[in-house]
């Protein structure tokens, strides 16, 4: 069966992506990678990103939620969140769109340093356990989505999240009886709570789908992982692969995340995400003139 790694990201994450594109093939085995970017940020990627992971345009995702989207959270005036909520979206739609049979979503901020299954022999899933999270607000929105409980005690927003391609199928066509005929992304709009700052999980409410069909049919193993890698170790950009590898052994960690939100690295971000929509927004002004 092929196993396809599936990852999102954008030049705000360019210097922990060049570990991550660097060590993500020779620690999380599978036939193909992909990462999809900005439509614009394509050549730049292209030159940073390990030539074993093919990068692909987010254009080729999103076309068909991504304004209503925009608006729904324009609503709430929480447009400094969009880019957080519509990377979920895209994930979601990567996922439906591979022809691969098993598939794995893997944060482009996480940095694998040990080797990570995420499949048995047998093709079934494989979860690592020892994140904590636990957001009331996924629960409430998973409840309103597929009025499913929480049957897992372990947290599904881990680094790397794989699920067999036919169970994000069954995904799909449970969201389309449930909400009569709705989309998978209109039922999922029409449950989220957009003035929330973290209002929504991908991995979270496909994990409780998981949990709740699949009860016996996935396993588990504990992993170390290091969420503030930046303020533990810091900034991204000063390792390479050799070194950041060594450094994060030393300390029996399978994963390392570099998150841009702990430091100054921030202002950085918010400037390009505050460009990027205010370039969507102009976009939709003009093809809404011209209807």
């Amino acid at each position: 069966m092929k196993t396809q790694v599936i990852t999102i990201c954008s030049l705000g994450h360019s210097a922990v992506w060049k570990l991550t594109s660097s060590l993500l093939p020779e620690y999380v085995r599978a036939d193909e990678y992909l990462v999809f970017v900005p439509e614009d940020e394509v050549l730049e990627f292209e030159k940073i990103t390990n030539p074993r992971i093919v990068v692909r345009s987010q254009n080729e995702l999103g076309a068909h939620y991504s304004k209503e989207l925009w608006c729904r959270i324009s609503e709430k005036q929480n447009e400094i969140r969009f880019g957080w909520y519509l990377q979920q979206f895209y994930k979601i739609e990567a996922l439906l769109q591979s022809e691969a049979e098993l598939l794995v979503i893997w944060d482009a901020d996480c940095v694998p340093v040990r080797s990570i299954k995420v499949f048995d022999e047998h093709g079934s899933p494989v979860y690592m356990t020892g994140a904590h999270e636990y957001n009331p607000a996924y629960f409430e929105a998973i409840g309103r989505l597929m009025n499913l409980n929480r049957v897992q005690e372990m947290s599904f927003v881990i680094p790397g999240f794989p699920i067999p391609k036919s169970w994000v199928q069954e995904f799909e066509i449970f969201l389309t009886v449930k909400h009569k005929g709705k989309t998978w992304f209109d039922a999922i709009m029409d449950t989220t709570d957009f003035s929330l700052k973290s209002g929504f999980s991908e991995t979270e409410t496909l994990g409780t789908f998981v949990a709740n069909m699949h009860s016996a049919e996935w396993s588990t193993f504990t992993g170390k992982w290091e969420r503030r890698g930046q303020k533990r170790f810091g900034y991204a950009r000063k390792f390479s692969p050799k070194k950041i590898v060594k450094v994060a052994r030393r300390f029996e960690l399978d994963i390392v995340s570099f998150e841009n939100w702990d430091t100054r690295g921030i202002r950085l971000v918010m400037r390009r995400l505050s460009e990027k929509w205010q370039k969507l927004r102009l976009g939709w002004a003009q093809v809404d003139k011209h209807q």
